[in-house]
């Protein structure tokens, strides 16, 4: 008898790496993908499994990519920016081939309700030519990652696995069953030598993966009473999309795509005889109305979506969007009976009950004392100073009316710009970032400053725990719960930089710090300053309870 549980797609993906016979999960934490993580790790003393938070993406596909050659299923769940990570080891592993199961679940996030910016993953599969699909609700998400690492030991590829923000959220009815499959053996990595071949057979590979795209049960097409208009969808979209339909009492032809990348041309050219006209609704960038403009550039059909500006280019589907969209193209008005609005987060996702700021620091946030003891320095400077601030707890500063913070780039940028600023602009500039920033790319900025002699000021705000993202562990913290028995903090590392520095608490200490900084900047030396203090939320939350943040690096 097969079970039903209604649960997340989060939940869903997570149960069906279980289900796959999963042996490796890497990941960075990050909206909206932690979660999958998270679940697994509250299972993990029932499943023979290996699950690590790694110090970035790079590390955590690397990872996996290593299980991955020994015949090991892998799991690597990021999101869309930390993807940018990973492209070097994902498209020379494209090439090398993989054995064990190798699946990447992606979390874009259409208005960037968690992130910096939008992004589009989609292109990525297109470029590291590499099958990417995308479920559309939580019983395809659960089918569909099963499906994923099949193909990938079939093919020896990588298969990315696309999910968006108000996807992951979503709950719906799941039935689970066992899945059967045979545990690969080990290959060789690919000598350098036959790259050049090994891209004639990965040319032949996609060419076979276009002919089962073609005849994927993913992909299918929906007949409809009104043929003046067809929509071709994919993902969770086409679950949204259903839902404004009925809203708008239509009834139209509908390709669903799931099997995005390679596209299946010849089912679109199907699809496209039986319509007037063709809409393409999708959520971040135009990608799948590119790809059906390609597999109707013999067709007078007309394509409208985003190219045609019938369509935002910005932002999650807006139902309003989407009925302007429809009535001007059928040149009729429309009624809708009932607004339809995705589900949104109250709240940063949080496996605890207290969740991560989302709007503000928290009153007793000790990055807000370091924001204001930074904001008096300036106010005593003569000379202007230049703030850089990084991904993460800093970008609460940005909406504030007060914020002292000049830009905000990506993860780990903020000591290399602070530096380039420095160098170039020959002014004064501040970096500060956090202690999961600094470990994931921030001291390689660092480094190169210390190397350089350039006389950076670089303040680490160290709450000791990975916050805005729900409280997850990094490199600076070891938890018996979890099983990491090592932690390394900051100042091993600064020790062995030989960089000076200064450790202290910026909410007791507030005066020290801004003598510091003012030191700092009038100084030619390269200075680092750890503002460590627990977050008040994570605290609350009780995060803190099964962390150890004690440095025992070579004990």
């Amino acid at each position: 008898m097969q079970d039903k549980l209604v649960m997340s797609t989060n939940e869903a993906l997570a149960l069906g790496a279980i289900e796959a016979g999963v042996n490796v999960v890497t990941a960075y934490p990050g909206e909206p993908i932690s979660s999958i993580v998270d679940t697994l790790f509250a299972m993990r003393k029932r499943l023979n499994m290996h699950i690590e938070w790694a110090i970035n993406e790079k590390v955590a596909y690397e990872l996996a990519l290593g299980a991955s050659f020994t015949g090991s299923r892998a799991l690597v769940c990021v999101k869309h920016v930390g993807f940018n990570w990973l492209i070097d080891p994902l498209v020379a592993s494209a090439y090398s081939g993989i054995r064990g199961g190798l699946v990447i679940v992606d979390g874009d996030d259409p208005s960037a309700t968690a992130s910096t910016h939008e992004e589009d993953v989609r292109y990525i599969s297109k470029l590291s030519e590499v099958p990417l699909l995308e479920p559309s609700s939580p019983q395809e998400a659960i089918k569909m990652i099963k499906f994923a690492f099949n193909i990938s030991e079939e093919f020896e590829l990588p298969v990315i696995i696309r999910v968006i923000t108000r996807l992951c959220l979503e709950k719906g009815e799941v039935v689970l069953e066992k899945a059967r499959y045979s545990k690969a053996s080990t290959k060789a990595i690919a000598k350098g030598s036959e790259k050049g071949f090994k891209h004639t057979i990965l040319h032949e590979k996609n060419l076979r993966l276009k002919k089962i795209s073609e005849e994927s049960e993913f992909n299918r097409m929906e007949n409809g009473i009104e043929k003046d208009l067809g929509i071709i969808v994919s993902g969770n979209t086409y679950s949204f999309l259903k839902r404004i339909l009925v809203s708008l009492q239509l009834d139209l032809p509908i390709l669903k795509i799931g099997f995005v990348n390679p596209t299946p041309y010849t089912k679109i050219l199907e699809f496209s005889k039986q319509v007037r006209d063709l809409l393409v609704v999708e959520e971040v960038q135009p990608f799948l109305e590119e790809e059906v403009k390609l597999a109707l550039q013999q067709s007078s059909i007309n394509i409208f979506g985003k190219y045609s500006n019938h369509l935002p280019w910005a932002n999650e589907l807006n139902p309003l969007a989407l009925k302007d969209a429809i009535e001007r193209i059928l040149n009729k008005s429309l009624k809708m009976m009932d607004m339809i609005g995705a589900p949104k987060p109250s709240a940063r996702y949080s496996r605890y009950t207290i969740k991560p700021c989302l709007k503000d620091f928290h009153p007793q946030c000790p990055h807000l004392h370091t924001i204001n003891s930074i904001k008096k320095v300036i106010k005593q400077c003569r000379e202007e100073v230049i703030i850089v601030g990084d991904v993460g707890c800093m970008t609460l500063d940005l909406r504030r009316e007060d914020s002292i913070i000049d830009t905000i780039v990506c993860m780990g940028a903020s000591p290399s710009i602070a530096s380039g600023i420095i160098l170039g602009g020959k002014k004064k500039a501040i970096a500060i970032i956090g202690d999961s920033s600094f470990y994931h790319n921030g001291l390689l900025g660092l480094m190169n400053a210390i190397h350089t002699q350039t006389p950076l000021t670089l303040i680490i705000v160290d709450n000791m725990i990975t916050a805005q993202t729900g409280f997850q562990p990094n490199i600076g913290t070891a938890s018996e719960d979890l099983e990491i028995k090592r932690a390394l903090k900051i100042e091993s590392i600064l020790n062995a930089l030989n960089v000076r520095y200064h450790v202290l608490n910026p909410v007791k200490e507030d005066k020290l710090l801004q003598e510091i900084i003012i030191n700092s900047l009038n100084s030619n030396q390269c200075t680092v300053i750890i503002a460590r203090g627990k977050c008040p939320l994570a605290e609350e939350a009780g995060a803190y309870k099964s962390f150890n943040t004690v440095d025992t690096l070579g004990s």
